[in-house]
Parts: structure tokens; sequence; C-alpha cells
């Protein structure tokens, strides 16, 4: 999963922070994940991203790790990598992904920026990503439209895989926000339905595609 992604991950990191609270003030990748239950595997998660020339913000290994480092962390980052779990056992239902406060904090402040959210589950928990949606708050729903990875700390070769299509990707959304900025968002929409459906393979002839009405 690691390569696949990896190999089109190109992009330049995000415009560092002028005076950043931690260095080097813009990443590639943020790990969000809840304090226990996703423990290994974001470790493993870290230095499969960090062996492939990736910088990654991973709240035990910085230097501040404040509110506002934090922050800083999410909005000067590609991608937010959500590793999500559920309630740990015998701990109450606060303490599943979705519930955590500081959880949250980094998926609305992501929004706000405009940063791209990349929610992963582990191998163990892929049959309960219907489950998550339940919990996921009213203005992060969107989220249940997105893709969601799974990756499998008992399989390096499987998690690999994993973090490869994390890559990608966060690739192909940094790409897609660009074209953005350069077409008018009708015609954007207009494209990703037309993908959705096919239909520029099917219409390969067309010469161009016709002009918006005004």
């Amino acid at each position: 999963m690691v390569n696949r992604i990896l190999r089109k991950a190109t992009q330049p990191l995000p415009e560092a922070a002028s005076a950043p609270i931690n260095h080097p003030g813009a990443w590639d990748f943020f790990l969000s994940h809840g304090q226990v239950a996703a423990g290994d595997q974001v470790k493993m998660l870290c230095f499969l991203l960090r062996q492939r020339g990736k910088k990654v913000w991973y709240d035990n290994e910085m230097a501040n790790r404040s509110t506002a480092a934090m922050e800083e962390g999410v909005k000067n980052s590609g991608c937010v990598i959500a590793i999500v779990s559920g309630p740990q056992e015998g701990k109450g239902p606060e303490t599943a992904y979705f519930k955590r406060p500081f959880c949250l904090k980094e998926l609305r402040w992501a929004v706000e920026a405009g940063v791209m959210i990349q929610p992963v589950v582990a191998a163990e928990d892929k049959g309960r990503i219907t489950e998550f949606f339940k919990i996921i708050p009213e203005d992060l729903q969107h989220l249940t439209g997105v893709n969601w990875e799974h990756i499998d700390r008992k399989d390096v070769d499987y998690f690999e895989l994993g973090v490869t299509k994390i890559i990608r990707t966060s690739t192909a959304f940094s790409q897609s926000s660009d074209e953005e900025e350069h077409e008018q968002p009708a015609l954007v929409q207009f494209d990703r339905l037309a993908a959705a459906a096919g239909l520029h393979e099917q219409h390969a002839a067309w010469p161009q595609r016709a002009p918006l009405l005004q």
C-alpha cells in the first residue's frame, strides 16, 4: 500500500510558517490518532513514510505538542492521516477516535485550511467502518464519502501497500487542488462527474468541451 502512494508523491511541501513552532514548519503528512488505541501502527506508519523521504508531524516526536503546535502542524501539512479506531475495551465510548476532542479539532483545522483528510483503519477494523460512520459529527460527514484505507500491522508487505495508496491519494488531491484554481467550478464538477461515469473514455473523440452557458 505504501509504495503505490509514494510513486506519485512528487508535490512540493506546503509553504512553511514564517516563524514555525516546530521545525521545519511544513510537513507532507500529519498523523491524527488516539493516544493509546493506535500506538504501534502509528509508529510504523510514521517510520515507513519517513523511510520514503516524507516529512511527518507525529506528536510523540515533536519538541512542542501544544494546541498551537498541533494547529500549525495540521494547517501546514499536505495531508492529515486520520488513524480511526473504536472505543478502547472497557474504557467507554468516549475513547473512540471520533469522540476525542483533539482528534476532532485536528480534522476541523484541516477542513478550515483545505487540507486533505485520509481516514485509515487497522485491517481488523475494516468491517467496522460503517459503525464508525455513525459517530462522525455532522460537520465532518463528508468523510463518509471518501475512500478509507486500511493497514495491516501483521503483514509488513500489505502495510507498505497501504502507505503507498495513502501517498498516491494525497498526491492526486494536491494536483486536483492546483488545477481547480485555474478552472471554473462548474467545469471542474462536470469533469468529475464525467470521469466517474466513464464519459471521457467513451467520447475521447470529442474535440473540446463546450463552453459554459453564461
